[in-house]
């Protein structure tokens, strides 16, 4: 890992040096709460490339093998029982179609009957031997994403277009068919709180990808290296190992976190600009009891070492000085510094500015109403051919 990877425990101590040392535990809620609000605010101020990523759904195809009955009021209410097929093992997050209304699948209980929700039903019985069409037109969006831009069908190389939700309902409750999809919106996922969903249409005949852009969030800046968890524990390790062994586990959550190592039993190790600068620091990537799996080797040896362990600026270095400006902008705000308010926002202004400067890398395509990437895929889809 680069030595120059800053971590919130860096910005806690940028912070700290601000208001001239030290600090009470009341002010350090104030720094987290200051520190949290800067991150938020410039990681959303642009349409950043860092936080372009790149996505894929595998899209199912819909099935309709076999008739099905409906009994509304038996045993086990709401069941649709299967003839002459078998429920895919989707069908659990499937909408089927029947009698030309569309109805949400509550669970899958087995290879021959699912079960519909008490809000959407038919009301009474349907007689056996109806034919159905069950399909899969919404799947989860990564849990990091922020916005979406272009999504494309990869097999064809089609680009999709987008539909406001209450389009897309439209469209599905009145010219429900399957094909080619083409058509997406983004609705609230149903099976999970506080997610996104794709809701395609239509659905495909045939299983097929789905690629897309989306902006992601950035990470959580969640361990500041002043926990308990985070500094209090020793570190010991062979030189050229890949592991770490801890003196007590590790929450899981700090996967992905920086682990900074310092060739003392007493002191802790700090940032470069600290008074006792880290030996060296790597990314967690496993935590397994008390060992410590990290992204590279030990460049030397360790025993009941000092640690510190820290989340990563989820930045490049382009936003690091933006990022420090609107810290110091929120601070004299919480501080009711009224006389450098005014002066620390001009200076969180211009350093915005230029990380924004900074991040015109791309040539624009296609005039400003298009996004970066539908050129990308116009060129796919005039250049790339499939395999017949």
């Amino acid at each position: 890992m680069d030595d120059h990877v800053l971590t919130y425990h860096d910005l806690l101590d940028f912070t700290t040096a601000l208001t001239d040392g030290g600090a009470r535990t009341k002010d350090m809620r104030v720094f987290r709460e200051v520190i949290q609000g800067a991150y938020r605010d410039t990681s959303m101020a642009c349409e950043w490339d860092y936080y372009m990523k790149e996505g894929r759904i595998d899209l199912v195809a819909n099935y309709n093998t076999g008739t099905i009955g409906y009994d509304h009021e038996d045993t086990v209410a709401r069941e649709i029982t299967l003839s002459g097929g078998t429920w895919p093992t989707w069908a659990k997050f499937g909408r089927i179609k029947f009698g030309d209304v569309v109805y949400p699948v509550a669970s899958r209980t087995s290879g021959s009957i699912i079960v519909l929700s008490d809000d959407f039903n038919p009301g009474a019985d349907v007689t056996t031997g109806t034919s159905y069409n069950i399909y899969r037109s919404v799947y989860p969006l990564p849990s990091d994403l922020w916005r979406l831009y272009d999504v494309a069908v990869e097999k064809s190389h089609w680009v999709t277009g987008y539909l406001t939700p209450t389009q897309w309902l439209q469209r599905e409750r009145f010219v429900q068919s399957n094909g080619q999809t083409w058509a997406w919106t983004i609705m609230k996922d149903p099976d999970n709180d506080n997610r996104f969903a794709l809701w395609v249409d239509p659905s495909p005949s045939t299983a097929e990808p789905l690629g897309f852009i989306y902006r992601r969030r950035p990470r959580t800046l969640r361990w500041a290296g002043t926990e308990t968890e985070a500094r209090t524990y020793t570190a010991t390790g062979s030189a050229d190992a890949s592991t770490i062994t801890t003196s007590t586990a590790l929450p899981s959550s700090m996967v992905g976190s920086v682990i900074r190592l310092a060739d003392s039993t007493t002191t802790h190790p700090t940032g470069l600009a600290g008074t006792y600068p880290f030996l060296e620091q790597h990314k967690i990537t496993a935590l397994s009891t008390t060992t410590v799996t990290i992204d590279g080797t030990l460049s030397t040896a360790y025993s009941g070492d000092k640690m510190v362990v820290s989340d990563p600026v989820d930045m490049n270095d382009t936003m690091v000085e933006a990022l420090k400006a609107q810290i110091e902008y929120r601070l004299s705000r919480f501080s009711n510094d009224l006389r450098n308010v005014g002066q620390t926002k001009q200076i969180a202004d211009m350093e915005l500015r230029r990380a924004m400067e900074a991040e015109a890398r791309h040539q624009t395509y296609g005039g400003s109403s298009q996004s970066r990437y539908h050129y990308l895929f116009r060129h796919l889809q005039d250049t790339i051919t499939t395999d017949a």
